[in-house]
């Protein structure tokens, strides 16, 4: 892995997006504040693989059989 460079996240931005936008930072103010018992709760999204989704589907099939 000799000669390997590193990224230049700011430039490759720019080059991508255009040199007069600047990159939009996430602010806590800018994020809606959880109200009531939903305070503690997050939402996160996984992507599976097809194969992967259909083994799952399966195993719950399965499993309402019994």
């Amino acid at each position: 892995m000799a000669g390997k460079t590193k990224l230049d996240q700011e430039a490759v931005f720019k080059q991508i997006i255009g040199a007069d936008r600047e990159p939009e930072t996430e602010s806590v103010e800018l994020q809606p504040a959880a109200k009531g018992k939903n305070k503690d709760r997050v939402q996160r999204s996984y992507f599976l693989d097809r194969d992967i989704d259909k083994a799952l589907r399966r195993m719950v099939l399965e499993e309402e059989k019994i």
